[in-house]
């Protein structure tokens, strides 16, 4: 197979955790070629250690969930949280039935695809993650506002809490715009919209990208899709 020319930073590097087997490899090589990325196959313990170096960003790893064993998520999440660890992650071959509490548990989860998805929708997924969006399914959207709706994480006064410029962010967020096009439109640098979005992010009591595009559309806040 011909090598694939690298798009993009170390930190944004895709790496696959997941065992050895001719069907993970024929996986890695259809997605490389699919998406026009290199995919590091990596052992688990091998991508704690590349990630060791804490304030990583902008890393993806997808995770193979018929290979991670409740033992390593554990271990993978108390490595993740600690240390402002920011990889954004992709479940594949999940369960039809997975608990949306599960999928919540990973703090950066920007995509879920399960078991019977076919490659064809795996890669337009993959690709759209990699341009800044999510990738989830309308039914698994469905059962995650309505597993906010049942806890009540979220609460509609927040509202009143968000400044113009916040709000202008928030909707550039929600269509898909990353931090670098959401600073270009905005004229104003990337680190401002970080923290513009840390800010967003505290006041509408979330932790990410995900749950703030749930708490948008559980209150149809304007600009969500």
């Amino acid at each position: 197979m011909q090598d694939l020319e690298w798009r993009g930073t170390m930190d944004e590097r895709l790496y696959l955790i997941t065992s050895k087997t001719l069907q993970s490899s024929l996986l890695k090589e259809n997605l490389e070629r699919e998406v026009n990325r290199k995919i590091d196959p990596v052992t688990f313990s091998n991508f704690l250690e590349l990630t060791n170096t804490p304030n990583i960003s902008g890393m993806h790893v997808i995770l193979d969930m018929e290979y991670i064993q409740d033992n390593m998520i554990k271990v993978y999440l108390n490595h993740m949280h600690s240390e402002g660890r920011k990889v954004k992650e992709i479940l594949i071959n999940n369960s039809r039935d997975i608990n949306v509490s599960f999928i919540l548990q990973f703090p950066n989860v920007v995509g879920v695809f399960f078991k019977d998805d076919c490659l064809g929708n795996i890669t337009t997924g993959l690709n759209d993650i990699l341009l800044g969006r999510f990738s989830l399914s309308s039914e698994l959207s469905q059962k995650i506002i309505e597993y906010y709706r049942k806890n009540d994480l979220f609460s509609s006064r927040a509202f009143a809490d968000l400044t113009c410029r916040e709000e202008e962010i928030l909707k550039l967020l929600l269509v898909g715009a990353s931090n670098v096009q959401i600073a270009e439109q905005l004229f104003v640098s990337e680190n401002t919209v970080k923290t513009h979005l840390h800010h967003v992010f505290k006041k509408i009591k979330v932790r990410n990208r995900l749950q703030a595009l749930m708490w948008a559309k559980k209150y149809k806040f304007d600009g969500a899709i």
